[in-house]
């Protein structure tokens, strides 16, 4: 199964409440030898928590973001992530504050990008009355 066919059925799964089936399919997509994204770690961290059931810990959670964060050191959403762990779960706002403002670095640097092509669409949108 490729990737993002996997992405979409974690998402429909975790959009109908359906934790454990998206988690186990994470699991089955690993065991057969499938790398996992960023998008997925993240997933797989966000399902340890939503789901009791497991026989994982938030320290498995805490891997998984990281891991999100290893392999896209600029991804928003699991620095962003890390933050709320750290925050509402295991009650450490430093580390939370931490990884809160690495989110928003990152953010800010995106906001900038996406400012610049504005201008540039602009700029070329505008006529020259010289």
């Amino acid at each position: 199964m490729e990737l993002l066919e996997i992405h979409d059925q974690i998402r429909s799964l975790r959009s109908k409440g359906e934790y454990g089936e998206a988690f186990l399919k994470i699991i089955d997509y690993e065991k057969s030898g499938g790398a996992l994204s960023a998008y997925l770690l993240i997933m797989k961290g966000d399902l340890i928590q939503l789901t009791d059931d497991l026989d994982f810990t938030l320290q498995d959670a805490v891997r998984c973001y990281m891991s999100a964060v290893e392999l896209e050191p600029k991804n928003i959403e699991a620095h962003e992530e890390l933050g709320w762990l750290y925050f509402n779960v295991l009650g450490e706002p430093e580390s939370a504050k931490n990884w809160f403002e690495r989110a928003l670095v990152l953010a800010k640097e995106r906001v900038s990008k996406i400012e610049e092509g504005l201008t540039r669409c602009e700029e070329q949108s505008t006529p020259n009355h010289d």
